[in-house]
């Protein structure tokens, strides 16, 4: 699949879903709690941020975070919602991802079983973690 054929896709998703919504937020929510008594340090990447759920929390418990995702709408969606000097959308496939910086905290939640190559996302994650941090992985049980 190329980067064009991917992009199409996650918009797609982002047409049909909105995850803070329902019984899938309420999860996304408590999974949350238990994965901040994991977090580290004062930055934090997110990888995934669909339309905010969790960027919502991370921006109340960090000094930076950065959210990406693949789809135009839901960045544009992040954007609206979380107005805060903390927080730094970006529009990009994260195997396109170029940073200049390394963070504390990596937070990957329910997007995985998302990608077609997760051990490709999950080296590219590593490229991006301070020495001593933690990159945190959820993915829903199928």
């Amino acid at each position: 699949m190329n980067n064009n054929e991917e992009i199409k896709r996650l918009s797609d998703i982002a047409e049909d879903v909105l995850y803070s919504e329902g019984f899938n937020g309420r999860l996304m929510y408590y999974r949350y709690l238990t994965l901040q008594n994991y977090f580290k340090g004062s930055t934090a990447l997110e990888l995934g941020c669909a339309d905010g759920l969790t960027t919502q929390m991370l921006v109340k418990h960090f000094k930076k975070v950065v959210a990406v995702d693949g789809s135009a709408k839901f960045c544009k969606i992040v954007r609206s919602k979380i107005n805060v000097n903390n927080l730094k959308v970006i529009c990009s496939l994260i195997e396109n991802l170029k940073l200049n910086e390394k963070f504390d905290t990596i937070i990957m939640m329910h997007i995985l079983e998302h990608v077609k190559d997760p051990v490709l996302i999950c080296r590219e994650a590593k490229n991006y973690l301070k020495n001593g941090g933690v990159i945190l992985i959820d993915v829903p049980q199928c």
